[in-house]
């Protein structure tokens, strides 16, 4: 292929080589090899997609943004970097399928955090209503209290009862607090 031609592809593992050559001077080029997990969602029972972490949601209409997903505009954060300057993480999921069960009338979605450790320090319950099949999951989260380090951001999808997890997605980022100290569970051995 030379350009972004669209293909079809199956559910699989696969290699994107990306190669940038400079159209002044075809000596200076550069590439990328990254490794692709395509999954398919599932259809019988509720999913989700991946979380896109971002600087900042808002509504829009204006479906020309490259941005622009189901009325908002989502900034995305593609270093996943927050803390000073961007103390509030903004996040964007879909949930599929939520038809699926024709027993329940709502689900709960669970935003946490979780340290380096892998301890929740944020945790929130929201119900969500099996209204339409499909539904977007948006919200924000203040990280002020928590000190510098990775961290992980996580979505799950429970039935009413909170204890039948029906889909979860995660995502890692990272929190940099300029002068101020890393969380001790982040720090590396002497």
């Amino acid at each position: 292929m030379t350009g972004l031609e669209s293909f079809a592809i199956t559910e699989g593992k696969y290699r994107m080589v990306v190669v940038a050559t400079d159209l002044n001077d075809s000596a200076r080029h550069d590439s990328m090899d990254i490794p692709l997990l395509v999954t398919w969602f599932s259809r019988s029972g509720e999913a989700m997609s991946d979380i896109e972490l971002s600087s900042s949601i808002q509504p829009s209409t204006n479906k020309q943004s490259l941005f622009y997903k189901n009325t908002l505009e989502v900034m995305p954060n593609p270093g996943r970097l927050f803390g000073t300057g961007l103390p509030v993480m903004y996040y964007y999921a879909e949930i599929y399928n939520l038809n699926s069960n024709p027993n329940s009338s709502s689900v709960i979605v669970r935003s946490s955090v979780l340290d380096g450790a892998g301890r929740e320090v944020i945790m929130k319950d929201k119900p969500k209503l099996r209204t339409h099949n499909s539904s977007v999951e948006i919200g924000t989260v203040n990280l002020n209290m928590l000190k510098g380090g990775t961290y992980t951001f996580r979505l799950v999808v429970l039935h009413t009862g909170k204890t039948t997890t029906l889909a979860t997605a995660s995502k890692k980022f990272f929190i940099y607090k300029r002068g101020a100290p890393v969380d001790s569970c982040f720090a590396s051995p002497i």
